[in-house]
């Protein structure tokens, strides 16, 4: 269509997930690029990456050269070529490190084929009633909903 661009072959996607409807306004602006979304930190760089052939909500399969563990909790933890020696600032506490794998402060789960998915941020867990809840559930529920554009809030 209009404005569209057909020299574009790759399109990269990093610091959020693209929902179904950017994903689909970009294949239409860039009708010949293959589209990958990659999950990581400033503290880890590329964890996984995700393509076309990727199942809904997975933020993808470890990126080449990174090895993935999640403890029994569901934290994920990284270890590769790519994680940062430690902040500027000698003051900031290291995230959490186990047998050469950083923790990432995200909580997920692995399927069988390696694909990751991401359940929330730990630090964003609340409890109510006895179940543990993400605020990106409660935030996906409120959307899915009809609520529009909404943010979650845990208060003490």
């Amino acid at each position: 269509g209009d404005g569209a661009l057909p020299a574009v072959a790759h399109v990269f996607c990093g610091g959020g997930k693209l929902d179904a409807a950017c994903r689909a306004g970009m294949a239409a602006l860039c009708p010949n690029a293959t589209i990958r979304e990659f999950y990581g930190a400033s503290e880890t760089s590329f964890i996984a990456i995700a393509d076309a052939a990727t199942p809904e909500g997975s933020v993808g399969r470890a990126y080449p050269g990174v090895r993935l563990r999640l403890d029994a909790e569901g934290r994920v933890f990284v270890a590769s070529p790519y994680l940062f020696e430690g902040y500027a600032e000698a003051d900031l506490p290291a995230p959490p490190c186990e047998d050469g794998h950083l923790g990432t402060g995200d909580i997920g789960v692995l399927d069988a084929q390696g694909h990751l998915f991401l359940r929330g941020r730990e630090n964003r867990m609340v409890t109510v009633a006895d179940r543990t809840l993400f605020l990106e559930d409660i935030e996906s529920a409120m959307t899915a909903a009809g609520a529009g554009f909404c943010a979650a809030v845990a208060a003490s």
